[in-house]
């Protein structure tokens, strides 16, 4: 009998190897599931941390769509963190509102993630990621207008942090905005940084954490100061480059204006040099 299932599995893996091997429903499933698990293990041990990053907030999405609950129950909702429910100042920058809102934030993550990783290697991008998402959750504590009443989900707190980071290091670096603005980092960090501070200000209630997105930029200049990574004065030089280049472009449109009264004022048909006396 051993010999007879011997037999039969040599076949099996002969028929295997050949292309030919017979339909069995329930080993297919098993090889199936069994290379999507290698595939996925071998894709996060080649991954760095802003892969996997972005592999765990997608996973994380997908929970979401299945359980409903599960956004209920680690939201961040500044009454519960108040009484001590502090886990959702953690696992709220796993949870997004919906496939846009996922899909905006790893992009973003992605970018500029990666360089930073480079740069400061795993574990110190990682710590600052984390640091910058449980700092902008600490920003919705605020009681701001609508905010403090309201769920915050979402990693664009940390992903502001990481924009900031990428602005600050790398200030003349020329980004391409919507696909066809050109305009440095720095720049572009200073009118997200100018929208998120007007819009929490204002207290605009149109569902989105205006105040996260402000946090996660105050909670990374601060972790960035702390941690050497910039010079003390390195946001007041870029602040007042920006501010001569501003003065600069006015003057240049004062000229204009003037050079252009200039030119729409009539003209002495006798000569510009013809002088009249009284």
């Amino acid at each position: 009998m051993y010999r007879q299932y011997r037999h039969e599995r040599d076949e099996r893996d002969r028929q295997f190897q050949r292309g030919r091997a017979p339909h069995h429903p329930r080993g297919g499933l098993r090889r199936g599931l069994g290379a999507v698990v290698t595939f996925a293990a071998r894709a996060w041990r080649s991954a760095g941390f802003t892969k996997r990053l972005i592999y765990i907030n997608c996973g994380v999405y997908l929970f979401q769509a299945m359980l409903s609950g599960i956004t209920t129950a680690f939201a961040l909702y500044p009454p519960a963190v108040v009484q001590l429910q502090v886990w959702r100042l953690f696992t709220y920058m796993f949870l997004h509102g919906g496939l846009f809102h996922l899909g905006l934030n790893m992009l973003v993550l992605y970018m500029f993630g990666t360089h930073l990783e480079r740069t400061w290697g795993r574990a110190g991008f990682l710590r600052y990621y984390l640091l910058c998402g449980v700092g902008a959750g600490l920003f919705t504590l605020v009681p701001i207008g609508g905010f403090f009443y309201a769920n915050h989900v979402g990693a664009s707190g940390a992903v502001y942090g990481v924009l900031l980071a990428y602005g600050l290091l790398f200030p003349n670096t020329r980004l391409s905005l919507f696909g066809a603005i050109p305009i440095k980092a720095l720049h572009l960090v200073l009118v997200l940084g100018f929208i998120a501070l007007a819009s929490s200000v204002s207290a605009t209630q149109d569902g989105v954490s205006h105040i996260a997105h402000l946090g996660g930029l105050g909670a990374g200049y601060f972790l960035l100061r702390h941690q050497g990574r910039i010079p003390p004065g390195l946001l007041d030089h870029h602040l007042s480059r920006l501010r001569n280049g501003f003065d600069q472009w006015r003057m240049r449109q004062r000229r204009r204006r003037m050079e252009r009264e200039r030119q729409s004022r009539p003209q002495d048909p006798r000569g510009p040099d013809r002088r009249h006396y009284r």
